[in-house]
């Protein structure tokens, strides 16, 4: 199963320090299509998204986490502060389990 992170600039940069591969927040047309495309491809396990990213999916990614098991989707905040950073080197840690 493979990971992906879909958000803001620092979120995804950060994920891509430990290895996830990801993809920046753009025109929402374009984040709607990918988010599809990454739910509907079986290779992928679980999806990492900033909050600002999943508030803008906001109906799709509560249907999916309802009523589909796979992929796990997690929420990612993406506050750009140092406290926000802090956060999201945490988070890398506990959910990929690699310190950066």
């Amino acid at each position: 199963m493979k990971l992906f992170v879909l958000g803001q600039r620092d979120t995804v940069n950060g994920f891509k320090l430990a290895g996830v591969n990801g993809e920046i927040d753009t025109e929402i047309s374009d984040i709607d299509a990918r988010f599809n495309s990454l739910v509907n491809d079986k290779e992928y396990g679980v999806i990492f998204l900033s909050r600002r990213t999943a508030d803008k999916l906001r109906a799709k990614v509560d249907e999916i986490k309802l009523n589909q098991p796979m992929p796990v989707i997690f929420e990612v905040e993406d506050d750009s502060s140092a406290a926000g950073g802090s956060k999201l080197l945490q988070f890398i840690k506990e959910s990929v389990g690699i310190k950066i």
